[in-house]
């Protein structure tokens, strides 16, 4: 049920019916919306108009109380005026709100239903940008002219609604770690971006699709391709498991690598406990940073040196949401080692069985405690995101800083993926 301070027409029809007979087009009816919803929210108005109630019930809206006789329509102001149907097919420029009266009064009175204004309230609620958004120049109740809120960017008809592009910005950045640009460009020391000619693909495509094009996981930072799928022979090694030889893969988030290479060829720096591209020339991929597209565009070959670790007064200003993001990361991985290790050594110290002397002893109570964390044997000491981010917070434990740089480009994966892709998967920039 919803209360609705308007005045009604007795014979008022359905708004389905009303635009059915009245010849409106969609366009022209949310117009027409847009006018009643302003007509219905100037304050003074609104003040001055009778109380009624309707509930919907099986998809019909039916009037439970109130009066919407002569007497109600007589002691309502002056409505504003809806645009003249025709006046959409004979305008040569796109317009907002038009200000004509409506040539067709049937479906004007069937246009101004309790129904209608429903729809249009719910509307402005979920959509505080839409065009329906409007307000009244003056609060009187004679007033008749309408202009955008300033906030309102005006639309013609058939735009879609923009979204608040800033503030996604935000919030995205509010995720991720913040350096400043001295400290990354000593980082990144010398390290260049590596031409590519000729001009690099800039495809970007599901992961799925390289699971199953090239073989691997498409759910890990790494994913190992078999070299019996791959077009070309460049940077295999030894596989771990079985025979043959893979090729070597890593897919950073860059909600916790900013600072990472972007486009093909250029140099970056990932944040990083695992310390796997350190070892020889591994593939980069970068994910697309639109909104939630999954897709991944291939970026080059690249070689990874530890250059430094992250500070402990840089991680102590970050934003909440990125220390405890890196802390859950942390404290809920089993698998790896370098997380795993880290969460070890915290619960020692929290028990004071850390610091010791003697570093053998000390490495094997981190080996005990890993066993426990994984499952194995042991009484597990149990750690929370607040204490691991105060570890982070005093230095007690720091992320390493990795530099990548291109050392070369593998066109022959690049066109084979562009040559297998389907065309409803692909994602050109």
């Amino acid at each position: 049920m919803c209360d609705l301070q308007c005045a009604v027409s007795g014979s008022a029809l359905s708004t389905r019916s009303a635009t059915r007979k009245s010849g409106l087009s969609d366009i022209e009816v949310v117009e027409h919306r847009a006018n009643i919803m302003l007509a219905f929210s100037a304050p003074d108005i609104s003040r001055a108009l009778p109380h009624a109630e309707y509930s919907t019930r099986m998809g019909k809206r039916r009037r439970l109380n109130g009066d919407t006789g002569s007497e109600a329509q007589e002691s309502s102001p002056k409505m504003v005026s809806a645009p003249s149907p025709t006046s959409h097919r004979h305008a040569e420029t796109p317009h907002s709100v038009a200000d004509s009266p409506p040539s067709n009064p049937a479906a004007s009175s069937s246009l101004t239903s309790p129904s209608m204004f429903c729809r249009s309230k719910r509307f402005t609620r979920k959509h505080p940008t839409s065009p329906v958004a409007l307000r009244s120049t003056s609060s009187s109740e004679s007033s008749d002219t309408l202009t955008l809120s300033p906030n309102v960017k005006q639309m013609s008809a058939g735009t879609s609604l923009e979204k608040p592009i800033a503030k996604v910005e935000t919030k995205r950045q509010k995720r991720q770690l913040s350096i400043p640009d001295a400290t990354i460009a000593s980082y990144l020391g010398p390290a260049t971006p590596l031409t590519i000619s000729p001009p690099a693909s800039t495809l970007y495509v599901p992961r799925k699709f390289l699971r199953l094009a090239y073989g691997g996981s498409d759910q890990h930072l790494v994913q190992f391709m078999h070299s019996s799928k791959l077009p070309s022979n460049m940077s295999l090694v030894p596989a771990a498991r079985g025979s043959g030889k893979v090729r070597r893969f890593v897919f950073p988030m860059h909600t916790l690598n900013p600072n990472m290479p972007m486009k093909p060829g250029e140099p970056g720096l990932l944040f990083a406990l695992r310390h796997d591209t350190l070892d020889g020339i591994w593939g980069l991929w970068c994910r697309h940073r639109g909104g939630k597209i999954t897709k991944w565009c291939y970026l080059g070959e690249y070689k990874s040196e530890l250059v430094g670790k992250l500070e402990k007064g840089v991680f102590e200003v970050q934003p909440d949401s990125v220390k405890q993001e890196w802390a859950e990361l942390i404290i809920n991985s089993k698998k790896c080692e370098p997380y795993v290790a880290m969460r070890a050594r915290v619960a020692l110290r929290k028990d004071g069985l850390l610091p010791v002397d003697d570093e053998l002893k000390a490495e094997a109570l981190v080996q005990k405690q890993m066993c426990a964390i994984k499952g194995g044997k042991g009484k597990t000491i149990s750690v929370t995101v607040k204490e691991l981010i105060s570890a982070l917070e005093r230095g007690d434990e720091g992320i390493d800083i990795i530099r990548m740089e291109c050392v070369d480009y593998d066109q022959s994966l690049a066109r084979d993926v562009e040559k297998r892709c389907r065309p409803r998967h692909r994602l050109i920039v």
